[in-house]
C-alpha cells in the first residue's frame, strides 16, 4: 500500500511538472489503494475472529490438562500411601517374625495391594500419551495466540 501511495505522490508530482499521464493513472492508483485498504480490513477481521477461537481452544485445553493433572496427582498420592503402608507392614513383619495375626494381616494387605494395582491398571500408556498430546496442543495453541497478537 505504501508503494501505491508513493506512486500516487510521484504521479501527482509528475503531473504538476507536465509529465503526468493524466487523471486515469491517478484514478487507477486510488482504486488500487482502496482495494488494498478493503483487503487489510478483511484480514484484520479474520485475524480477530481467529484470535477469539484460539482463546476458547486454549481455555478448553487448560481445563482438560488441569483436570487430568489433578487426577494423576491424586492417584500418585494414593499409590505412594499404599506403598508406604506395605513397607511399614513388611518392616513390622520382619521384626515380629511370621507368627500370630500378622500372617492374616499380610494376606489382607496383599489383597488390598492387588485391588489397588487393578485400579491403577486403568491408567495405561494411552492415558499418559493423551496427557502428552494435550500438553502439545496447548503449547501449539499458545504459539498461535502469540503469533496472532
Amino acid at each position: 500500500m505504501r508503494r501505491l501511495q508513493k506512486q500516487l505522490q510521484s504521479s501527482s508530482h509528475d503531473r504538476g511538472n507536465g509529465h503526468g499521464a493524466g487523471g486515469g493513472g491517478q484514478r487507477a492508483l486510488l482504486e488500487e489503494i482502496e482495494a488494498s485498504r478493503i483487503e487489510i480490513d478483511r484480514l484484520r477481521n479474520k485475524l480477530s475472529s481467529s484470535s477469539q477461537l484460539s482463546h476458547q481452544d486454549l481455555n478448553q485445553y487448560e481445563l482438560n490438562q488441569n483436570k487430568l493433572n489433578n487426577e494423576m496427582k491424586s492417584l500418585q498420592m494414593e499409590y505412594e500411601g499404599a506403598k508406604r503402608e506395605i513397607m511399614r507392614l513388611q518392616d513390622r513383619l520382619s521384626r515380629n517374625g511370621n507368627g500370630g495375626g500378622i500372617g492374616r494381616e499380610v494376606i489382607e494387605l496383599k489383597e488390598e495391594n492387588a485391588k489397588l494395582r487393578e485400579e491403577l491398571s486403568a491408567f495405561d500408556m494411552d492415558f499418559f500419551e493423551e496427557i502428552e498430546d494435550l500438553k502439545f496442543k496447548y503449547a501449539e495453541a499458545v504459539r498461535k495466540l502469540q503469533r496472532y497478537e
